[in-house]
C-alpha cells in the first residue's frame, strides 16, 4: 500500500506536468473469505500470488500492480485513457476467470471485480509553493481512489466478476454480458450505493 500511495502521487504529478491522462484500476478477489475458511490459509496464499502474476502479466512494463490490503489490488496505468483502461481491466478480468489455483491436494477457479477511473489533466492547477502542487496532489488521490472504490464496489453490487466504471457524468457503468447474446457485453449504469 505504500508503494501505491507513492507511485499514485508520482504518476499524477507527471501527469499533470505531461498534460496526458492517468488510470487506475482497483481489483478485489469474490468471496475470498470463501477460499481462507473452506480451503485453508495456504489455498488463500496461493489465490493472492495467483492473483498477483495474472495481474501483472495482463498489464504493460510502464504500469504498476501493487498489494492494496486484503485482496484487493490496484493497477496505475500512465498515459491511459478510460477506455483503454476498461479494455485493461476486461482482459484482466477474464485472465483471472481463466485461471486455475492449485493446491497440494486440489485446483479450484476464482473470479474477481473491477473498478476503473480516470484523471485527465484540465488545469491550471496552481504551482507557486510546493505545499500548493502537494494539496493538489493529495486531493486528485482521493479523488481517484474514492472513485476507483466506488465503481469496484458498483461491480460487487451488480453481481461480481464484472467491470465498473465511472463516466463522464460521475455515473458508475457496469460492463456485463448481454442477455440476449452472450458474447457481446452491454453498459448498464447504476446509482451510487453502499456494498453488499
Amino acid at each position: 500500500r505504500r508503494t501505491f500511495e507513492e507511485e499514485i502521487r508520482r504518476e499524477i504529478s507527471g501527469a499533470i506536468r505531461t498534460e496526458q491522462p492517468l488510470s487506475i484500476v482497483m481489483a478485489d478477489i469474490d468471496h475470498f473469505k470463501r477460499v481462507n475458511d473452506s480451503e485453508g490459509h495456504s489455498a488463500g496464499d496461493a489465490t493472492l500470488r495467483k492473483f498477483g502474476e495474472v495481474l501483472k502479466k495482463g498489464i504493460r512494463p510502464t504500469d504498476r500492480a501493487c498489494r492494496y490490503g486484503g485482496e484487493e489490488f490496484m493497477m496505475i496505468l500512465p498515459n491511459t485513457t478510460l477506455n483503454s483502461a476498461i479494455g485493461v481491466s476486461e482482459r484482466l478480468r477474464r485472465n483471472t476467470e481463466a485461471s486455475t489455483i492449485a493446491t497440494r491436494d486440489k485446483e479450484f477457479k476464482i473470479t474477481a471485480s473491477f473498478g476503473v477511473s480516470t484523471f485527465f489533466p484540465e488545469g491550471p492547477y496552481p504551482h507557486e509553493s510546493p505545499e500548493e502542487i502537494g494539496k493538489v496532489i493529495e486531493d486528485i488521490t482521493k479523488q481517484l481512489k474514492d472513485s476507483t472504490d466506488n465503481t469496484m464496489y458498483g461491480a460487487k453490487n451488480a453481481g461480481r466478476n464484472r467491470t465498473g466504471f465511472m463516466d463522464d457524468n460521475g455515473e458508475i457503468g457496469i460492463l456485463e454480458k448481454d442477455p440476449t447474446n452472450n458474447s457481446k457485453t452491454v453498459v448498464r449504469y447504476q446509482k451510487l450505493q453502499a456494498p453488499t
